[in-house]
């Protein structure tokens, strides 16, 4: 019989607290853009945290852009509350409907193939961004924009239950609830 400490995971379990990458699809930017408008969707299948943001464009590239990431289709309504008591005491904030990654929207490289890395404020990357909700790609242009626009988020997946020792075999289904 194995034994498993409480923070040991099962061999086949799904691991967490591991650096990844996720991509919205591309989008071609165009002239006088707002951030009322979703130009690119990202569903989430497990909780996450999202470290950093790499940005590029390419193509034929113009005029100025800026970027944010919003939980879901609503209006952005501000930065998801943080929990800013050490680690592992209390639960970290979750994101809602309209919470965004950036307080303000971020302004990116506009020169073709250059990559903007954008970071969330000091607290704001332990936001959870929950599974089963959806990532949107908020962008502001001017009249002059356009290039093909990629957006990729370094990513953490977060465990819900990390006081909880996987016994078994990772099933999707049981695992990730």
């Amino acid at each position: 019989m194995q034994v498993i400490s409480a923070k040991q995971r099962h061999p086949d379990s799904l691991g967490y607290n591991n650096l990844t990458q996720i991509s919205f699809p591309a989008v071609t930017l165009a002239t006088g853009q707002t951030n009322a408008t979703v130009q690119a969707r990202k569903p989430l299948g497990l909780n996450y945290k999202i470290i950093a943001v790499a940005v590029t464009v390419s193509g034929s590239v113009a005029g100025t852009c800026s970027i944010n990431v919003v939980s879901g289709t609503a209006a952005e309504n501000g930065v998801p509350l943080t929990d800013q008591t050490p680690v592992g005491i209390v639960p970290s904030g979750t994101a809602v409907a309209g919470n965004q990654l950036f307080a303000t929207d971020q302004p990116i490289t506009m020169t073709a193939d250059t990559v903007t890395l954008l970071y969330p404020a000091n607290d704001l990357w332990d936001a959870i961004w929950p599974s089963g909700s959806e990532l949107t790609l908020r962008t502001v242009t001017n009249g002059s924009a356009a290039g093909l626009l990629q957006v990729d988020l370094v990513v953490t997946p977060f465990d819900n239950h990390p006081t909880q020792p996987e016994i078994g075999p990772f099933v999707p289904s049981q695992s990730l609830i």
